[in-house]
């Protein structure tokens, strides 16, 4: 992943985003079935799962058959870590609003003070 052009929008629909929502939605799932929900590989998961969750002794095995069906617990740190990402999530839409409500508010301010020219003249 090129972080050097990453576009905050883009974020939303990370995969591994996708993979922590998904693991918050259902606790028990198997490698295959967490791939096609997010779009993340087999592989991809094998690295971020040492990451995000906590695992237990069979989730540690060199070999996980990809279909068996699994109790999946996330980590604090991706759990917080997620609420943090979330909270930005929430900063930038809040300034957006911010930003174009202020822009109406100039407009109007505009409109009054033209109007107000047009009736003193």
């Amino acid at each position: 992943m090129n972080t050097d052009k990453l576009d905050i929008s883009e974020l939303h629909n990370h995969q591994y985003i996708r993979l922590i929502e998904y693991a918050i939605q259902n606790n028990t799932f198997s490698i295959n079935e967490a791939c096609r929900a997010t779009g993340i590989s087999s592989t991809e998961f094998k690295f971020a799962r040492d990451v995000l969750f906590i695992l237990n002794a069979e989730q540690t095995r060199p070999y996980v058959h990809e279909n068996q069906s699994m109790d999946w617990q996330l980590s604090p740190q991706a759990f917080f870590n997620y609420l943090q990402y979330r909270e930005f999530k929430f900063a930038i839409e809040s300034a957006e609003n911010s930003k174009r409500n202020a822009w109406i508010a100039i407009a109007i301010a505009a409109i009054t003070l033209i109007v107000s020219a047009i009736a003193i003249f």
